[in-house]
């Protein structure tokens, strides 16, 4: 069981069941808040197998040192995160991903999930994922979606669709949702397209319409949205007591902490830790 103590009381996770439980008669002072924020991503190399148009994720060749990487899970989690996201880049292309997925299992009690476009995925990932991860999204460009093999792979994993969002593939989006809850999605993240040097981005009101539609509509699996829009789209709803920094925060490949995966400003992360990258953060 982690605990994470906020403004709004005492909030458990069991990162094996997915309980959250938010005990609000517990109200901390500033003493013992929790400094980490909640969920924090990692994108842990830059290397990708491919070259997606609408893809985000920066070009420059970077790739984090794993035992730096298992030093910032230790603090992360000591200071009340509640789990860790891996990702890219394509985090299957780092060497070290197995090892620092079993760190997170056998030092903390965070929850570790994996975002990957599934490319290299085989029996032996699968297999060592089963042990070490408790849940795996699989990218998708919205428009070619091979649900067989997403079929498979929820047979042995917590999956979810990470689910490109823009004019072309909004039409699709329905048929999509109602396919991957028949297989066993758990989860459908949706990724409003940003804009890249190849690609427009979606404007305002495409995001106000996706809105009103997720908030009217009954679907049959749990819906999200990516965070970049959280604060125009009404139906996301943060953790309870962490908003903004404390809910969510990313580090780049080349170890620099962000508010988010998608920004360039940020706050290098030196030798006295993550937890001091985080209170800087948090200063501005």
């Amino acid at each position: 069981m982690q605990y994470r103590y906020t403004k709004q009381g005492v909030h458990l996770f069991n990162r094996e069941s997915g309980t959250n439980i938010l005990i609000d008669e517990m109200l901390c002072n500033d003493e013992i808040l929790s400094v980490a924020p909640a969920n924090v991503s990692i994108a842990l190399t830059n290397r990708c197998n491919r070259s997606c148009v609408h893809c985000f994720a920066p070009k420059n060749v970077a790739e984090l040192d794993h035992t730096m990487v298992c030093d910032w899970i230790d603090e992360l989690n000591k200071n009340g995160c509640l789990g860790v996201g891996f990702g890219g880049g394509e985090p299957l292309l780092y060497p070290h991903l197995c090892e620092i997925c079993q760190h997170v299992y056998s030092a903390t009690s965070m929850a570790c999930t994996l975002t990957t476009n599934g490319d290299y995925l085989n029996d032996e990932t699968v297999q060592w994922m089963k042990r070490y991860v408790n849940f795996v999204r699989i990218s998708t460009n919205g428009e070619t979606m091979d649900y067989s093999r997403i079929e498979n792979l929820a047979r042995h994993l917590q999956i979810g669709i990470n689910y490109l969002l823009n004019a072309q593939t909004f039409p699709m989006l329905m048929d999509a949702i109602e396919r991957s809850a028949q297989i066993g999605v758990k989860e459908f993240l949706l990724l409003p397209q940003v804009r890249t040097k190849r690609c427009q981005g979606v404007d305002s009101q495409f995001v106000a319409m996706v809105d009103d539609w997720l908030l009217s509509t009954k679907l049959p699996l749990r819906v999200t949205v990516s965070a970049l829009c959280s604060d125009s789209m009404k139906a996301v709803v943060p953790i309870p007591g962490d908003v903004g920094a404390r809910q969510y925060l990313h580090i780049s490949a080349d170890g620099i902490l962000r508010i988010s995966s998608f920004g360039t400003d940020g706050v290098p992360i030196k030798k006295n830790g993550i937890i001091q990258a985080i209170k800087e953060v948090y200063q501005k």
